[in-house]
């Protein structure tokens, strides 16, 4: 039996266009990101920046849900190892 070797198109979706969290004022980031025709948000999490306490952790889920209707993107800080440089 022969193996199928032909390689269908796959038909395009839709093209979503984000951009990064250059802003610390949610409201402010998500106006910004509506008046110029951005798709979602690509939060990028700075180690400093993270909750410390569960009011904290709250206080930003709520910032969070400030953005709708923009979809976000996470993005974690790595560093390879484990180690932080």
């Amino acid at each position: 039996m022969k193996a199928n070797t032909a390689i269908q198109a796959i038909p395009p979706g839709p093209v979503a266009l984000g951009m990064c969290n250059f802003m610390d004022d949610t409201a402010a980031l998500r106006e910004f990101a509506i008046e110029n025709h951005f798709d979602g948000i690509d939060w990028s999490f700075r180690l400093e920046d993270l909750p410390k306490t569960p009011a904290a952790a709250s206080a930003w889920v709520k910032s969070m849900k400030a953005l709708f209707p923009l979809e976000i993107r996470y993005h974690c800080p790595f560093f390879p190892g484990g180690h932080r440089p």
